[in-house]
């Protein structure tokens, strides 16, 4: 549970959160001659600030992560593949670092995600029929070529996804 004290110093009052588990002190916020009320209502303020920053930090380092990875090309060919039925796949990363594929219909109205949801682009596939179907490539050379034809494209994509997520 957080505390929060007022201490007085040479330079007037600071206020101080501390864990009370853990008796740690979290941040020290000047007051700047505010009152006491005024003060911990900022330093409420301030501190979801920062719990939010944090967040979109780990939140950032997990989507690098994911696109680092092969779950990225995987998740994209399920994207694309679903998308010629109507339906999508989405990434949810976790403020751990850690995210996991997953069909849209696994999203259910009442799900609130520890993390942050993004939709997936999918991989451009208006040659699929000219060039799996009546020319003989494998699907799975098709979409090799498509991925590294636009890895680069849907990588931006997703990133922009992210930053209207935080900054919308």
């Amino acid at each position: 549970m957080e505390e929060l004290h007022t201490v007085s110093t040479k330079q007037g009052y600071v206020i101080i959160s501390i864990d009370s588990e853990t008796r740690t002190v979290h941040w020290i916020e000047p007051t700047e001659g505010k009152s006491l009320y005024t003060t911990r209502q900022g330093a409420h303020r301030r501190r979801e600030q920062l719990e939010e920053k944090l967040m979109q930090a780990q939140l950032e380092q997990a989507l690098e992560a994911f696109i680092a990875s092969s779950d990225f090309k995987s998740g994209l060919i399920s994207a694309t593949k679903a998308s010629w039925g109507g339906g999508g796949y989405s990434v949810e990363l976790y403020p751990t670092g850690d995210w996991r594929v997953l069909w849209n219909n696994e999203i259910g109205n009442l799900y609130k995600t520890p993390g942050i949801i993004l939709g997936l682009p999918t991989l451009t596939d208006s040659e699929y029929q000219k060039i799996v179907i009546d020319g003989g490539m494998s699907e799975e050379d098709f979409f090799d070529l498509a991925f590294s034809n636009e890895t680069d494209t849907l990588s931006e994509e997703l990133r922009g996804h992210f930053a209207e997520a935080f900054f919308s």
